[in-house]
């Protein structure tokens, strides 16, 4: 079942299924107490890019705007596949990042930083 379903900045509708969330959860416990932070990163990512391997897996990017394990801010990095043809997308991990990954390309980055 979905936990959520948001249409990213591209028209893409991103699912996050009750499956995946425990999974984020059981391997990156810290995130547990984010969830919207997730959920606002699918829909209002501050930065998207491809995977310079697999065409179909993306990251997006959103700073947390909070203090988390004494780190101010760090990233929600979501792990997401894409499907081309039907602009659908499925969430398939979570966790938190410093900065985000080196590498393959920027598809898509928010111009201005909004508040969060």
């Amino acid at each position: 079942m979905a936990i959520a379903k948001v249409t990213d900045p591209q028209g893409y509708e991103v699912t996050l299924e009750e499956e995946r969330w425990r999974h984020i959860v059981k391997g990156h416990p810290e995130v547990e107490k984010l969830q919207d932070v997730l959920i606002k990163a699918l829909g209002e990512p501050e930065l998207i890019y491809r995977d310079k391997e697999d065409r179909e897996v993306h990251f997006y990017y959103r700073l947390t705007g909070r203090s988390v394990l004494r780190r101010n801010d760090i990233y929600m990095s979501a792990v997401i596949k894409r499907s081309e043809g039907n602009k659908i997308a499925d969430v398939r991990t979570a966790h938190l990042v410093k900065q985000p990954k080196k590498g393959g390309e920027i598809v898509w980055f928010r111009p201005q930083m909004s508040s969060r």
